[in-house]
């Protein structure tokens, strides 16, 4: 048994027949016909790995109606071999596979992340239903999941419309994702959804705050805390689950700086995890700082949040106290400290008299002030470090938002320069 199961590293060619059938000896695997089986007489067997503690191997087998069907097998199936997939026959279904992925990758993402998957395979096993082999899941299956993908809306009556290109692009790649794992843990030769395309979505611009238009947005903040958020967003550049999160102790109002870093969880105060784990010190412009010396002097000792007010500070406590309780403690997000920001935000904006049709929220803030350090020639390496970037691709693109907001500065001063020759003409004929 064991001579069976010696490879060889040439394949032969398929003209040669003899050449065939010796290679499959020597690979384990056969090809009969079997007569008493009227509808599937064909039949392909093959050795399992040798068990070292039983000292034995397993034997499999599939039958076949057509003996092309069983010869297109056998190559598809010495091809795995010669991949290294696995000898034995590993059925796992498309539950089983999303089971081990989550316990394995997914346990280690962020929260929102982990939701995101979630919601994947979700319409995964909606579509293919959860007891389907992965190894029946094909190119041609997996493009026709891409393309049905489609939103429900209970405010819709039950009807259904096509998800924006950005949300199946996400879909796309988190179904590679887990199929590139299959394919790492040797369950299945090939990603289905790995050559799958979809044409690029169309990017909408983001809305680029002037400081004028700031310092309208800040005139018309309903509390100290809110202008405190929009001014750190806009002076520092940090992201809204920073600024949320931000206690006093990161707080050095003698140099002017925030220190943002990882915080662990404790009873009364939940965790904080940087993206990209990216711990940095900014320095805060007077304004910013200034800001932030009122509600130093208005804060309370029970309460170490720079930006929650009391009853909010309490509300916050209950809720994770809760989640600690029912062992829910890694569903915690940042979204959960503050309620109803982007909405005052917009409000905001919308007295500030700010008209765009381009995407403005919150992190229109933070963009800003990359822009912003961009347009007075801050060092890309240090625009880096001040945002918390992890690749310097990302801080580029502030650099090519400058380009666009000088673009009129840019034309105003070639008109200048094509307006000077004449003046200069008309000083010489006086």
């Amino acid at each position: 048994m064991a001579g069976l199961l010696l490879g060889v590293t040439c394949v032969p060619p398929r003209g040669n027949r003899l050449a065939v059938e010796i290679y499959m000896r020597r690979k384990g695997i056969s090809l009969t016909r079997e007569n008493h089986r009227k509808n599937s007489p064909w039949v392909v067997r093959w050795w399992g790995r040798y068990d070292v503690t039983t000292g034995k191997c397993r034997r499999y087998g599939r039958v076949f109606e057509r003996k092309k069907q069983a010869e297109d097998f056998i190559e598809d199936k010495l091809a795995e071999f010669r991949a290294g997939l696995p000898r034995d026959q590993v059925n796992i279904t498309l539950e089983q596979l999303i089971e081990k992925y989550k316990k394995v990758r997914v346990s280690i993402l962020r929260n929102r992340t982990a939701e995101a998957y979630d919601e994947s395979f979700r319409r995964l096993k909606g579509y293919f239903g959860p007891s389907m082999p992965i190894n029946r899941i094909d190119r041609e299956t997996a493009e026709q999941f891409v393309s049905s993908l489609e939103v429900s809306n209970k405010f819709m009556l039950r009807k259904t419309k096509r998800l924006s290109d950005w949300s199946r692009h996400r879909y796309l790649r988190e179904c590679k994702t887990l199929f590139q794992a299959a394919c790492d843990w040797n369950y299945i030769r090939q990603n289905p959804f790995s050559k799958i395309k979809l044409p690029a979505p169309v990017k909408q611009e983001w809305h680029f705050i002037t400081p004028d238009e700031f310092r309208a947005i800040l005139e018309h903040a309903p509390s100290l805390q809110t202008k405190g958020i929009y001014a750190i967003m806009y002076a520092a550049g940090l992201r809204f689950g920073e600024a949320a999160n931000l206690l006093w102790i990161n707080i050095d109002l003698h140099n002017n700086r925030v220190n943002i870093v990882n915080r662990p969880a404790t009873t009364h105060v939940p965790p904080f995890t940087l993206k990209d784990k990216q711990q940095r010190s900014v320095p805060l412009p007077k304004f910013a700082a200034s800001i932030l010396r009122q509600l130093k002097a208005q804060s309370s000792k029970d309460n170490p949040f720079v930006f929650l007010k009391p009853e909010r500070f309490a509300a916050m406590q209950a809720i994770w106290q809760a989640m600690v309780k029912r062992n829910e403690s890694h569903k915690w997000d940042s979204r959960m400290l503050v309620n109803n920001l982007l909405r005052t935000f917009k409000t905001c904006c919308e007295k500030a008299g700010i008209k765009t049709n381009r995407r403005l929220n919150l992190h229109c803030l933070r963009k800003a002030y990359g822009t912003n350090l961009a347009n007075v020639s801050t060092p890309v390496q240090t625009l880096k470090a001040l945002m918390g970037h992890s690749s310097i691709k990302t801080t580029m693109e502030f650099y090519l938002c400058s380009c666009d907001s000088n673009e009129k500065r840019a034309v105003a001063e070639l008109d200048r320069i094509m307006q000077e020759p004449a003046e200069e003409q008309g000083d010489l004929k006086e």
